[in-house]
């Protein structure tokens, strides 16, 4: 047995009391979890400013206990964790510079100034990467949206008679406006499945890139001229509606004793669209029939999808 003499103990007795006048604080604690050969590694690391205590495992950072953190730096046998290695850092030198510096500056000055730059380098090309996959993911369903909307409007113009006013887009198509009809179908797709619910005219220009791929640019971009005829077809479009609208009426009065309203209904739309091609092309063809079974007309005419818009139209 070794005998620690008087002589010793008095070494480091003022050795311990020279240490005093240069106190250090625990500043960081990396902690192993697992067993010899295998395991993890997580760091935790005091706010001194604030006193609280930080865990840094991988890309998680989370506020915990000083007793969690010494109970696992000590090592327990159920956790399987001990202290790695322990850092410590002067008091001055915490105090000095949180006297002089805000926390975040404090920080920062100990990290070497390559390595800011080198971090921020890498956020900058996080954050481009995750636009990019973010644009993607909208720009894939707006696309897929499309092609459903495309779909279903194009099976719903199967075995319909009347096909102008199932919808503004087959109205369009039926003009010959085959480029104003896909944007007003890319344009409802956007506005569906945009996260802000913007418009075509209002996306930003990394999505109207990655679009760009999928669909000509005439549709995207409607030219001067587009755009005005896709201004008149808004007006011939919901003028061929209201002229439904109004025949619909007519049918619902068709009762025996208000036949004589119905044919002065059907008086006043002849009145009323005289100057119009749908009644060029359409009701003066069939003016007499119109007048005499004023109900057959009606029917051939509003086909049953649109007999169905227009009761929904009655019903709001």
């Amino acid at each position: 047995m070794i005998s620690v003499s008087a002589k010793m103990l008095k070494c480091i007795a003022n050795a311990y009391t020279v240490l005093k006048e240069f106190p250090y604080t625990l500043h960081c604690i990396v902690i192993h979890e697992g067993e010899d050969n295998s395991g993890h590694y997580y760091s935790y690391i005091k706010n001194h400013i604030e006193g609280y205590w930080y865990k840094y495992d991988d890309h998680r950072v989370t506020e915990v206990a000083e007793e969690k953190v010494l109970s696992e730096a000590y090592g327990t046998t159920k956790l399987k964790t001990s202290a790695y290695l322990v850092m410590y850092v002067a008091k001055s030198a915490i105090e000095d510079s949180t006297k002089q510096k805000s926390e975040f500056d404090y920080y920062l000055s100990l990290i070497p100034k390559n390595l800011i730059n080198e971090v921020n380098q890498n956020n900058i090309r996080f954050n481009e990467q995750l636009q990019e996959v973010k644009t993607k993911e909208v720009a894939n369903e707006i696309m897929e949206h499309f092609k459903f909307l495309d779909n279903t409007l194009k099976k719903k113009v199967a075995g319909v008679s009347d096909k102008s006013l199932i919808s503004f887009p087959i109205f369009c198509f039926i003009k010959q406006e085959l480029i104003i009809s896909q944007h007003v179908i890319l344009d409802s797709a956007i506005q569906e499945k945009h996260p802000a619910k913007l418009s075509i005219d209002c996306i930003d220009q990394d999505l109207e890139s990655t679009l760009l791929k999928a669909f000509n640019r005439d549709v995207i971009y409607l030219s001067d001229q587009r755009k005005k005829n896709l201004e008149n077809l808004k007006i011939a479009y919901y003028f061929n509606i209201e002229i439904s609208l109004l025949i619909h009426h007519a049918l619902e009065m068709l009762m025996a004793e208000k036949y004589m309203k119905a044919f002065e209904t059907s008086s006043y739309i002849f009145t009323m669209t005289s100057n119009s091609n749908y009644v060029d092309i359409i009701l003066l063809k069939r003016k007499q029939l119109l007048r005499k079974h004023l109900e057959i007309y009606a029917i051939n005419l509003i086909s049953r999808s649109n007999h169905d818009l227009v009761n929904n139209n009655i019903q709001d």
